[in-house]
């Protein structure tokens, strides 16, 4: 527990915490060893986590990047900067992580960095840079299959450079969506790891893929941040954090993140010309005209849906107001769904190969669609942006469509 200073008399002693210095809140966390409990202590109103950590506010990397499905290059770039000065700290004193991933990095209140969970941990006597006592020192395998280096799957020894390698893929994941090495079972991903098989998916950033493919590298020496390739002033010298200031960046303001969304000729940025903005009376009429049909009619229309409608049985009887298939994207990866649009109201989406329900958009008063161009468009949810992508380019009239339905549902002044 944290140490305190008594000032009650001439001598200053340490004084040791107990757990009565805290006011215990909810619990945060579980894990296989402890549970971690949200705590406040008495005599400065200052927030931890138990045992007495600072309390990392903003939650973990990982639920931001699960909702946005990816980041810019600013906030890859910054993030990634980070990351590398926290493992230029950790080597310098002999520690090297080994579990490195965005569920182990979280964010405090003011967005910045915290790394945690060091149970996979090695401290070596030796400093980073001397490899001669890394060299006798066998481990078995740890860490998440996905983050893992090749190394410690052939049980070498222990390397400063395997949080290199797990630097690389996490830079791979924050602009891209998904980690580089992929598979249905662990065993499958490290043959691929192994081999060094991974590909970059279309619009990866040139700049952050030279940086990843330096990263990425089988032999532990060769990765860009060892001594051998120039250590740590080289890695960060790459072009791709050209503007970053590391002397004060744990001091200044992290930027907003965005997702990374590249537009290229087929997939223009903008597209506001070509509509109308507002939502006036007329308008709204248009919608309610649209939307609202008497039940002779939606009994009419469901009748033929059933006879018709290979999709019928993944809407639970409701009425398909529109459809089509759509590419759900997961960063710069998609897969390509049948998306259902129905009363109710619900937004499924199923796999149109094997005709499977794969899922549905939770609908509430917080969903928002949103059209970034002809072919891309948002649907906002209170913990997720669904990244959509139609390859008839009508992007702007699935959005118009998914608000006439909110508008009946959820519109106060519908009525």
């Amino acid at each position: 527990m944290r140490m305190s200073t008594d000032n009650s008399g001439d001598d200053k002693k340490p004084v040791k915490k107990t757990p009565n210095d805290f006011i215990f809140g909810k619990v945060i966390g579980d894990g296989s060893y402890s549970t971690v409990y949200l705590a406040k202590e008495v005599s400065s109103g200052t927030e931890f986590a138990n045992f007495v950590l600072n309390y990392a506010k903003r939650g973990e990397l990982l639920d931001y990047l699960s909702k946005l499905s990816c980041f810019d290059v600013k906030c890859t770039q910054w993030y990634s900067a980070e990351i590398v000065l926290a493992l230029e700290y950790m080597h310098s004193q002999g520690i090297i992580h080994r579990d490195l991933k965005p569920e182990n990095i979280l964010l405090n209140d003011e967005m910045h960095i915290q790394i945690t969970d060091f149970g996979s941990a090695k401290i070596l006597k030796t400093k980073e840079g001397d490899e001669t006592q890394e060299s006798q020192r066998k481990n078995s395998f740890v860490g998440t299959a996905q983050y893992v280096s090749p190394e410690v799957l052939t049980s070498k020894s222990a390397h400063y450079s395997s949080d290199l390698w797990a630097l690389g893929c996490i830079i791979y994941q924050l602009l891209s969506g998904l980690p580089p090495f992929r598979g249905g079972h662990e065993y499958q991903i490290f043959q691929k790891i192994t081999k060094l098989e991974y590909e970059f998916p279309d619009c990866f950033d040139s700049l952050a893929k030279d940086l990843v493919e330096k990263l990425l590298v089988l032999e532990p020496s060769e990765r860009l941040g060892r001594p051998e390739t120039g250590g740590f002033p080289s890695l960060k010298e790459h072009m791709f954090f050209e503007g970053i200031d590391w002397d004060n960046l744990p001091k200044l303001k992290p930027p907003e993140l965005l997702p990374y969304l590249p537009a290229t000729t087929s997939n223009p940025t903008h597209i506001w010309s070509k509509y109308r903005p507002g939502l006036d009376d007329a308008r709204i009429g248009e919608i309610i005209t649209q939307t609202v049909i008497t039940e002779d009619e939606r009994k009419k229309r469901l009748e033929k849906q059933a006879r018709e409608n290979d999709y019928h049985m993944f809407v639970e009887g409701n009425l398909i107001l529109k459809q089509g298939l759509i590419d759900k994207r997961k960063g710069l990866f998609a897969r390509r769904r049948m998306f259902l649009l129905t009363e109710g109201p619900h937004l499924y989406y199923v796999d149109p190969n094997n005709k499977v329900l794969k899922g549905q958009i939770p609908w509430s008063k917080e969903l928002r669609p949103e059209a970034k161009n002809f072919k891309i468009f948002f649907v906002h949810t209170p913990n997720r942006t669904y990244y959509l992508e139609d390859p008839k380019s009508t992007s702007q009239e699935w959005v118009k469509k998914i608000q006439e339905v909110w508008h009946h549902y959820y519109d106060d002044d519908k009525s």
